[in-house]
């Protein structure tokens, strides 16, 4: 009997595999004995198809007898369990859209002889034999049955309560997955508002502190060294979020009218800082002013004046107060060459008293103890020429010395046109073994007004005793005010004189001698001229 021809797509059931779902032929479920004899001596071969992956062939040859059907229901038991083993292989891969692509398979031990993996040998193997061609794209269908004898409990499950359970387990790891987003997100956005909470009383000072807090700031700060510093003495406490705050407002920097960017500085030294200052409070009050808006003052210091008079005018004037200029001088000091040449240091009531140079100044309102200090730390050095420094080395002494000798010779002058001859009374009397005690009143006042108001009597004893030039030899430690530029020159440039001793009287009068003999003379005269018997 002539071969027929079905082609689709088939679901096969134990009962009857041969029942096609859709073809060219309409063919019933049931057959007639005629139709079922046919069916009997015609060959049906079952051809998986992949996307063009290697194909399995099966070969079912006709069979007319009872015993023969026994057989043939063996054999499509095997072939259903070769189906499941197949299905349980591919599944995971089609669940995933991917292509499946199988390796070439041996024959089939059940089929009676071998056929071609491809298309073209299947056709040429067939000699024109009908074809049932079922694709794997599709899902293969079973009703539910009751297991074979001897046929393992799953291998007749239904593919689709496999599938169903398989979605139910993607659907909680999903569920699973979203809740556990959740919670992520929920607890950084906790965190972050009670950050943000914390970061904004920086910024604001809100429940701040007004205790003041000393911290030092390094060498060469920029706003991340000194945010460093507030966050560590506990100052701030959210300092990545103050740092991008800072950042925002420009204390970091800005570019100015001519695009140019203009870096901010900050100045290294000791300062007094409140929490309830805010963020930006202490960055200004630690950066350079700037004086864009800025109020400004001139303040004048005269010659002579101590460092403990250049501060309290500094403060009345509304510069900046006195503690934070005594808390900042030796540090910014340290920054300076002249300071490491300084010997005596801890014998000084202020280690740089006589390196302030007295001059008029221009001022911020408020501004930077630091920034003070600079200004007069740097006119002072600009002022110490290099011809002074050759001139001092040339009589033999540091720059040091020679502004002791100028300190006393401005305290002690009534005018400038006494400073050489006073210069050459100190000079005489450093080289002389006869005299070798200044005996000079200007040193033991310096500690009597100057310093003994600012230390207790321990203290006071002590810088009385090295700075009373009756009882020491040579130079006191250190110089007893800030002298300016014309008792420096005196004190490089001494008249060539003899004289050891001088006095004036109340009208700045001055005597001069060699001797002590004529000193008496002279000091007579000076009681005589105050009692108004003199000029």
């Amino acid at each position: 009997m002539d071969d027929k021809e079905f082609k689709g797509h088939f679901d096969f059931d134990p009962s009857d595999i041969f029942t096609p779902m859709s073809g060219d032929d309409d063919i019933s479920s049931k057959l007639s004995d005629k139709e079922a004899a046919d069916r009997s001596k015609s060959k049906f071969v079952v051809h998986i198809d992949e996307d063009t992956a290697d194909s399995f062939d099966y070969d079912f040859e006709a069979f007319s007898s009872a015993s023969d059907r026994a057989a043939e229901r063996r054999r499509k038991e095997a072939m259903y369990h070769k189906f499941d083993e197949m299905e349980k292989e591919a599944r995971p891969l089609v669940n995933r859209g991917e292509t499946v692509r199988r390796p070439p398979q041996q024959a089939d031990p059940l089929s009676k002889r071998n056929t071609a993996n491809t298309a073209d040998n299947r056709a040429a193997a067939s000699g024109g034999k009908n074809y049932a061609t079922v694709s794997r794209s599709n899902n293969i269908r079973k009703p539910a049955q009751a297991p074979a004898p001897g046929r393992a409990q799953n291998a007749g499950q239904p593919v689709e309560k496999r599938q169903v359970r398989m979605r139910t387990t993607s659907a909680k790891s999903r569920f699973s997955t979203l809740v556990l987003f959740l919670a992520v997100v929920a607890v950084l956005t906790v965190t972050f508002t009670a950050m943000s909470m914390s970061a904004i009383g920086d910024i604001l000072a809100i429940n701040r502190s007004e205790e003041f807090v000393r911290v030092e700031i390094p060498a060469d700060p920029d706003m991340n060294d000194v945010i460093d510093v507030l966050h560590d003495a506990g100052l701030i406490k959210q300092k990545f979020l103050c740092t991008m705050f800072a950042k925002y407002r420009h204390f970091d920097g800005y570019t100015d009218r001519d695009g140019n960017y203009q870096k901010v500085t900050y100045l290294s030294g000791i300062y007094d800082l409140e929490p309830k200052q805010g963020l930006e409070g202490m960055l200004n009050t630690v950066k350079e002013s700037s004086g864009s808006g800025a109020e400004t003052v001139s303040v004048t210091f005269p010659e002579g004046w101590t460092i403990t008079q250049i501060f309290d005018r500094l403060e009345k004037k509304g510069v900046c107060s006195a503690s934070k200029l005594y808390a900042n001088i030796e540090t910014v000091a340290k920054q300076y060459d002249f300071y490491y040449s300084i010997p005596k240091r801890e014998a000084r009531y202020l280690v740089v008293e006589g390196y302030l140079f007295p001059d008029t100044y221009e001022f911020y309102k408020n501004e930077n103890a630091v920034s003070v200090l600079k200004k007069l730390f740097d006119n002072s050095d600009k002022k110490w020429k290099k011809k002074y420094e050759s001139k001092a080395k040339k009589l033999g002494y540091t720059r040091d010395e020679i502004l002791i000798i100028a300190s006393i010779i401005q305290k002690e002058a009534a005018n400038q046109s006494q400073m050489a001859d006073i210069s050459s009374v100190i000079h005489n009397r450093l080289k002389s073994s006869t005299y070798p005690n200044l005996q000079c009143d200007s040193t033991s006042d310096y500690i009597t007004n100057h310093v003994k108001p600012h230390v207790d009597s321990s203290h006071a004893q002590i810088y009385a005793e090295s700075y009373n030039t009756y009882k020491i030899e040579g130079l006191p430690p250190g110089p007893i005010c800030n002298p300016g530029l014309d008792a420096i020159v005196a004190a490089l440039n001494p008249n060539d004189t003899n004289y050891y001793f001088f006095c004036h009287n109340n009208k700045g009068k001055i005597y001069l001698s060699s001797t002590y003999d004529q000193f008496q003379k002279d000091s007579l005269k000076v009681i005589n001229d105050n009692n108004g018997g003199g000029d």
